[in-house]
């Protein structure tokens, strides 16, 4: 049964004998059992909600640190591995400048690639062609081709990588060069060019001038003891034109000559067929035939 608010009276003897405490009832609107069942139901509730309440803060901060570590992996990927490419055209000379301030002067039909957004970690660049490197002292530079690797941290150097052929001509400082079809190093040293016969697993270090290596630069053609088909190779880049060879024993035919590349195609032709009792023909737009006199 539920009891109400009433007023108690009392006086000082009842405080003397300790009576009061025995007459003051508190007014509850509900019962023992009522107020026993709240309580109850109030405390094994907390600990449920706040687990809950961990649980789920947990599961959203893994899902959070997740993202960010696939957000992380994501760019770390794309600077390594994203690419620039150049290729330079027959018929063309193009300059590239990296990301480091180096500079690449491009022969005709070349081409070098490269990743800008890890250059500051790893210098190393894929290339194919022809080619003058100007590099700027830092970490090591590396030019990884075909046929060899060229290694360096600071210098100028050029390239020649076609076909089975690898040549390296130091201009300034010192390089390394090692062969990728052959197990040979060499250091090589300013005015030095290294050789490698991959055919032959062999190597050579010789002395030369820089301008008989250095002239396509200047738009220059110089040829020293050059099989006659490399010769014609060589215009058929340069001038972007196809030569065909209609001769018995070509290799037979050793070239030398100097002149320029400014003159046209027909005059260039001219020279060389001159220096072999030969002849030429055009036969189309841009596509010549060299042959035996009769």
């Amino acid at each position: 049964m539920k009891k109400s608010y009433k007023h108690i009276l009392y006086n000082q003897n009842d405080l003397k004998h300790g009576d009061f405490l025995k007459k003051v009832e508190i007014p509850f609107s509900k019962g023992k059992e009522d107020i026993w069942e709240t309580m109850s139901g109030r405390l094994s509730s907390r600990p449920q909600d706040m687990a809950k309440t961990k649980v789920i803060s947990l599961y959203w901060f893994k899902i959070s640190a997740a993202a960010i570590a696939i957000l992380l992996i994501g760019t770390l990927l794309f600077f390594k591995f994203f690419t620039t490419n150049i290729s330079c055209k027959k018929g063309e000379h193009i300059s590239h400048i990296l990301p480091d301030g180096s500079i690449i002067d491009l022969n005709a039909e070349s081409s070098i690639s490269y990743h800008p957004y890890w250059w500051g970690f790893s210098r190393e660049i894929t290339f194919e062609g022809e080619a003058f490197f100007q590099v700027e002292r830092g970490k090591k530079f590396k030019v990884f081709s075909n046929n060899g690797i060229t290694e360096v941290l600071g210098t100028s150097f050029n390239i020649y990588t076609r076909n089975d052929e690898y040549e390296v001509f130091c201009e300034t400082g010192k390089i390394k060069v090692s062969g990728t079809k052959t197990n040979v190093d060499f250091i090589v040293s300013t005015g030095e060019r290294v050789v490698l016969d991959n055919k032959n697993k062999l190597g050579k270090v010789e002395n030369i001038k820089a301008e008989n290596i250095l002239s396509w630069k200047n738009n220059k053609f110089v040829f020293t003891a050059e099989p006659l088909y490399e010769v014609l190779e060589e215009l058929e880049r340069q001038y972007n034109v196809t030569i065909i060879a209609d001769m018995k024993n070509s290799d037979d035919y050793i070239y030398t000559g100097y002149f320029s590349k400014d003159i046209p195609v027909k005059s260039s032709l001219s020279y060389i067929c001159k220096s072999f009792n030969l002849t030429f023909v055009k036969l189309e737009k841009n596509k010549y035939k060299v042959v035996q006199n009769r």
